[in-house]
């Protein structure tokens, strides 16, 4: 195999990475090569160790330990001075993000039929719980929305969690919705189904447990269950409807580190915070309006993966998506400000409380009511791609690069509108208005996110370059144009052409020029046929007049051997 010029060539980053993974990382250039991962298999003599699930934790790290002790982190400090932000870790020469226990990349390589986006995560089982007795097993502990743990007839484990009383639909469908959605995207997700039940299938499991409304942990009885249910909203057949998530097999061991890496886990060997995959979940949640993104909702799990003992990562529990908050609608704020936003708080304070934030503004323009009770609050007023917010922030976020999110945009921008409906159906909505006005809602977000990051990268995809007869022709998409976001003719492009020295680093500049579209043709003596050439490519928009950051090329014996944005 050829070996890369030192402008792409990887070395280790950190001394604790394992090679063996085939993840190999930045050079001082900042340019990570990741060849695709094989599977390795845990240690035999490493026990995980399990990492406990609390909302307090993640309220105290996120809002407070780490918005303060980054500061403190002195070679972190350095780097963003002086070269600003580290480019992911976990991507290949073609800065694509290569198949792994993380992430698969699934609508973004090859569109998904709509029957594999309504199955999202199931493959082969029976579905959602089925029919006749369910045991309960205990009641939900943790989180926002009231539920249950049960086991079905056919002994299969279910997490069942319920709607609120003054807006049916509206979680169940959000996280039906949103878990198809990010499995399409390429994340793990459990599988979840919106299931209806009647009272007479719920009967206590023995030794089962709950917390009763007094706050104290109690056997679980039939009025153990009446409690549990009092206030979920019922349809007119007097059934209950819920959002059933099937309990994922294999060993849990907790939730994931949005930062750091499992050391002795050798499919784990790049920090977090360093991965596009955790870097770009950013982008994808603000296109569904995952606002409840923390490492809360997320798993760990141990499990066989081609033979071997594996972790594979999952993010979970998406009943904070959409309109929704679990056991109520979204308040106006999520989505627009952390749940203690420091940066909110300077600007109220210093304006003396004059300053109006866009959720406020927001707020003053909308009905009070909600209009569609199983959508909740949800619409695009206000909505700004790079301005949006989790909840609580999240470390790997504010190493978000424009490369990042490109790669996050043109993933998203696959799914068509079609695509988007059949997402949304899959929330089951009685209300036809509903589907209606999410699916559009949906489809209006995923331009406005397109559209904002295109314009941060130059947005060139499907490169390549080929020869004949000496000369070299480099092809590519705007996929600005693609989308209708700009109109041809309305972008030019230029280039430059570099020769590299002994040490592939760039040296001598051999042609440039300017194109009005692809391909951009290199005559002989504008690049070296037998060698190594760098080529930098800019897109202008007529309408801005500036030149948006390159696309940087490495051409080898006449060959594209690797992409770069950052």
């Amino acid at each position: 195999m050829r070996e890369p010029v030192p402008f792409f060539k990887a070395v280790l980053q950190r001394a604790n990475l394992l090679l063996a993974v085939g993840v190999v990382l930045a050079s001082v250039a900042g340019i990570a090569i990741a060849q695709e991962m094989s599977v390795e298999s845990l240690p035999d003599d490493y026990t995980p160790k399990e990492r406990k699930q609390a909302l307090a934790l993640d309220v105290y790290r996120q809002n407070i330990h780490q918005e303060f002790t980054h500061f403190l982190r002195k070679s972190e400090t350095i780097r963003h001075i002086k070269r600003g932000k580290l480019p992911a870790l976990d991507v290949n020469d073609f800065d694509e993000v290569p198949d792994s226990l993380f992430f698969t990349n699934r609508h973004g390589k090859k569109k998904l039929s709509g029957q594999e986006l309504k199955a999202g995560p199931v493959q082969g089982s029976s579905g959602g719980p089925r029919t006749g007795e369910w045991k309960v097993t205990k009641g939900k502990s943790g989180g926002l929305s009231r539920g249950m743990f049960i086991e079905d007839s056919g002994g299969a484990k279910f997490l069942l969690k319920f709607d609120p009383e003054d807006n049916p639909e509206v979680a169940s469908g959000a996280e039906s919705v949103a878990s198809r959605t990010f499995h399409a995207v390429g994340y793990n997700v459990p599988e979840y189904y919106v299931t209806y039940f009647s009272r007479d299938q719920l009967r206590p499991a023995p030794g089962a447990k709950y917390y009763a409304k007094s706050g104290f942990k109690k056997p679980l009885t039939d009025e153990g269950i009446d409690e549990i249910l009092s206030g979920v909203p019922q349809t007119r057949d007097g059934r209950y409807r819920a959002s059933a998530s099937r309990l994922l097999p294999g060993e849990v061991l907790g939730r994931e580190e949005y930062d750091r890496r499992r050391k002795q886990d050798p499919n784990d060997p790049v920090w977090h915070r360093d991965r596009r995959t955790f870097r770009a979940l950013r982008v994808f949640a603000s296109w569904i309006n995952y606002y409840d993104l923390v490492p809360q909702n997320s798993l760990e799990v141990v499990e066989s993966v081609d033979g071997k003992r594996a972790i594979r990562h999952y993010i979970i529990d998406f009943g904070s998506s959409l309109g929704s908050a679990g056991n109520l609608v979204k308040p106006d704020m999520y989505g627009f400000e952390h749940m203690l936003d420091y940066g909110e708080v300077f600007k109220s304070f210093i304006t003396l409380g004059f300053y109006r934030k866009p959720w406020e503004k927001r707020a003053d323009e909308i009905p009070q009511e909600i209009p569609l009770a199983s959508v909740g609050n949800f619409d695009n007023k206000e909505f700004h791609p790079e301005k949006w917010k989790t909840q609580l922030p999240v470390y790997a976020f504010k190493e978000l690069t424009p490369a990042d999110a490109f790669w996050a945009a043109k993933i998203i921008m696959e799914f068509s509108d079609e695509d988007i409906r059949t997402l949304v159906e899959t929330g089951e909505y009685t209300d036809k208005q509903a589907v209606d006005y999410l699916t559009l809602t949906l489809a209006e977000r995923r331009d406005m996110i397109g559209r904002y990051w295109f314009d941060k990268v130059s947005p060139l995809d499907e490169i390549d370059a080929a020869a004949q007869g000496g000369n070299l022709s480099i092809r590519f998409v705007d996929l600005s144009e693609t989308y209708g976001f700009t109109s041809a003719g309305d972008t030019s492009y230029r280039y430059e052409v570099f020769d590299v020295d002994s040490d592939g680093d760039k040296e001598n500049s051999l042609a440039s020029g300017m194109a009005e579209q692809s391909p951009i043709s290199l005559t002989q003596g504008q690049w070296t046929p037998s060698g190594t050439n760098i080529v930098e490519i800019q897109a202008k928009r007529s309408a801005s007049g500036e030149w948006l950051p390159p696309v940087t090329l490495e051409i080898s014996q006449a060959q594209l051997a690797g992409i770069h944005r950052d």
